[in-house]
């Protein structure tokens, strides 16, 4: 597991990451460690050199603050942008094998690379007394006022609803003790890892709808679309739970390939319990095929507008929805450790009301967006618009919203622009990647 650390200087970091880290029983990486590593290679004058001329030296040398004083107020320069891509290319190459270990990283420009893009636990720490981080700035670094004002004025500005978690320091005792409570709640962390986001078909690099929830040793699949089941690892079958919204394909075509796998392993002893599904009322031929599947090793359950399931932590309730008239479609809501996960289904304008009741304060709100305003369609059809999905997740005042069941020929920045008018906290599903919740 990765930890992504980031916050301005002076916030307390450093101090945090390392408390979690130690905590965990994790490594600790400081990227500014390996960027300093970088001004000791022997290739590094040269380069220097080369951009800068002997304007970065002075009787003793190199002379760090030179630098910074042009990379600060020269952010556009040529010169400094080719400093910056050698520097980044040498924190790459030290920092990719690092990943593949639990880690704890610190690095506040994190946001501007592309390691931002990777599966981690993203946690801001934000400092509550702007002063006091200064002056703290100023007594460790040893620097003047005009030389800090430079540094910040060329400071990246983080945007919270990108992280999973903000922490506040108050710069008192109380704040190892925060580090250590966010150290037990990643401990006992709910993840949901994307599986599929595409519909009605999907691409080399996509697959139908399907989201999978971990907390402890249980797992909560909504839906499992075509090709979903290619990100899912097959080894982790125990302890699986299957929910299908409705009996559309592209939201259960894979589930002939669990149920067959479950038979497998069970006969390979690696399997012990059966995995347990979760459909709308056993009324319809495809319903009465799934549930009928001799070569599976799996249970069945009836889904309605009254069911109430309690999986292992998770406590699971359901709402009628309105999408297609031939099918009944069942939005999901699931509270585990004092959070609350909804996901839409596919669900019609028509539902926002009750689904907006239904979605009230979520943590995170899962939600289809096939469609876009700008393409014409009628308020009320069978699908969500992005603009209604963030209209949904703002009435709902839900804290996150993902956007999902696009279809694969858009551009998936115009879902993310077009609920963005709306709700600002708003994400784009992808497969593979996970979310936390503590």
């Amino acid at each position: 597991m990765l930890i992504f650390i980031c916050g301005k200087s002076g916030s307390g970091k450093s101090t945090f990451a390392k408390r979690i880290a130690d905590k965990l029983n994790f490594k600790y990486v400081n990227v500014d460690d390996i960027a300093h590593d970088f001004y000791a290679q022997p290739q590094f004058l040269s380069n220097i050199s080369k951009l800068f001329g002997e304007s970065v030296f002075d009787e003793d040398g190199f002379n760090r603050k030179k630098l910074g004083e042009i990379v600060f107020s020269k952010v556009e320069d040529g010169a400094v942008k080719e400093f910056n891509a050698l520097s980044f290319q040498f924190i790459k190459s030290r920092l990719e094998p690092l990943l593949h270990e639990n880690a704890v990283v610190d690095w506040l420009l994190l946001p501007k690379t592309q390691f931002w893009d990777c599966n981690a636990l993203k946690i801001l720490i934000k400092s509550q007394d702007e002063e006091m981080r200064l002056e703290k700035i100023l007594q460790r670094d040893k620097i003047s006022k005009e030389y800090l004002l430079l540094r910040e004025s060329a400071s990246i500005i983080y945007d919270e609803k990108d992280f999973d978690c903000v922490v506040s320091n108050n710069y008192d005792e109380n704040f190892e003790r925060v580090a250590d409570e966010v150290a037990e709640k990643i401990r006992r962390r709910t993840t949901i890892k994307i599986l599929g986001t595409q519909s009605p078909f999907s691409n080399k690099d996509g697959a139908c709808p399907s989201y999978l929830i971990e907390s402890g040793d249980k797992k909560i699949m909504l839906d499992c679309g075509s090709g979903s089941h290619r990100f899912f690892d097959m080894r982790k079958l125990e302890n699986l739970s299957i929910i299908i919204s409705h009996l559309h394909k592209d939201h259960f075509n894979d589930i002939s390939n669990y149920q067959y796998c479950s038979l497998v392993m069970h006969r390979q002893k690696l399997l012990n319990d059966k995995i347990n599904v979760y459909l709308p009322q056993f009324s319809t031929p495809i319903s009465h095929l799934i549930a009928g599947e001799k070569d599976a090793f799996c249970n069945y359950f009836p889904i309605d507008e009254k069911s109430k399931y309690d999986i292992g932590e998770f406590k699971v309730d359901f709402l009628k929805v309105c999408h297609a008239q031939e099918v009944e479609t069942f939005a999901t809501r699931i509270k585990v450790n004092g959070k609350t996960i909804v996901y839409s289904a596919d669900i019609s304008f028509k539902s926002k009301d009750d689904f907006v009741k239904f979605s009230q304060d979520a943590d995170i709100l899962i939600c289809e967006a096939s469609l876009l305003k700008k393409h014409g369609f009628p308020e009320i059809c069978n699908h969500l618009t992005a603009f209604q999905a963030g209209t949904i997740a703002k009435e709902g005042s839900v804290k996150k919203l993902i956007l999902t069941h696009l279809w694969p020929l858009e551009n998936i920045n115009n879902y993310m622009a077009e609920a963005k008018q709306v709700f600002d906290k708003t994400i784009i599903a992808k497969e593979e990647r996970e979310f936390y919740l503590l």
